[in-house]
């Protein structure tokens, strides 16, 4: 039964990775060939959520694989990830991303510091430490600097003062994160500042910049229509309750028949040559 259970486990993850992470990144990858000058701000915004799905149902499929080898083995691993794009603040995201490599930042960094229970201006000291190291430990180049300390300024405002609110008005709160997620997600991803300044003026053309070239104000239409359905797939799976309800159906007897069609799907994709390396190798 373990076996079985975590050769489902596998092929669900395979499923993330395969169908969804590197379909949803091919959009990502077309907007860097078209070249970030050109295109709308809605295709800029697709663009930089599609990336956002890229990475984590990227880094969320191999660790489901990871766990269905794990169970097929005979051993559990550590969940990793629990829905993090349903969070209602930042505090909230990174406590449910990357689960594993949180709890050693706080372990054996953050507490040993002082944790929040030594002052205020300590504890600001101890996130920006943590969240500096956290954008080194992905990569030396300044965008993943500069991409950890942005994450602190938010994490501090929350702990400041900013949390309560956040947890009170729930249509704040989803309006900030859906600001926030692909926004960072863009600094990860681009490591050129010119490149990235481009980018952010797509996304926000009220900042006035000369960055604007032969724009097409339609092209989103034609990405919308190719990539509808796997924006729709992606966001549903990003739900709670339809991930939990995917898990039933995995431990179900149906679950052997959706097996079954994710791998041959899965097959499908890799024989056509639609098979990108692990996203989060490279950090």
């Amino acid at each position: 039964m373990g076996f079985d259970h975590g050769l489902k486990l596998f092929i669900l993850g395979m499923g993330f990775k395969v169908l969804i992470a590197n379909q949803i990144g091919i959009l990502w990858t077309d907007i860097e060939r078209i070249g970030y000058e050109s295109i709308s701000t809605p295709l800029a915004w697709m663009g930089a959520w599609a990336y956002s799905f890229q990475i984590y149902f990227d880094f969320f499929g191999y660790s489901v694989m990871a766990a269905g080898l794990g169970k097929m083995l005979g051993f559990h691993l550590p969940e990793n990830f629990r829905d993090p794009y349903a969070s209602k603040s930042v505090t909230e995201l990174w406590q449910r991303w990357h689960i594993t490599l949180g709890r050693w930042f706080r372990e054996y960094l953050y507490f040993p510091l002082g944790g929040s229970r030594c002052g205020r201006v300590r504890m600001i000291r101890n996130l920006l430490v943590v969240w500096a190291v956290t954008g080194f430990w992905h990569g030396a180049d300044w965008n993943f600097i500069f991409w950890g300390l942005g994450w602190f300024v938010f994490i501090m405002l929350e702990k400041l003062f900013l949390k309560k609110h956040l947890d009170a008005s729930r249509v704040f709160a989803r309006i900030y994160m859906l600001f926030l997620i692909p926004v960072s997600w863009v600094v990860f991803a681009i490591t050129k500042p010119d490149r990235l300044a481009v980018y952010l003026n797509r996304m926000f053309p009220f900042v006035k910049m000369d960055y604007v070239q032969n724009i097409n104000p339609t092209d989103y239409l034609r990405y919308g229509k190719t990539y509808a359905l796997l924006f729709m797939v992606s966001i549903l799976i990003c739900v709670p309750k339809v991930r939990k309800s995917l898990v039933l159906i995995q431990r179900s007897r149906y679950g052997t028949l959706a097996a079954y069609v994710i791998f041959l799907l899965c097959l499908y994709c890799l024989a056509l040559g639609m098979d990108n390396p692990f996203l989060y190798y490279k950090f």
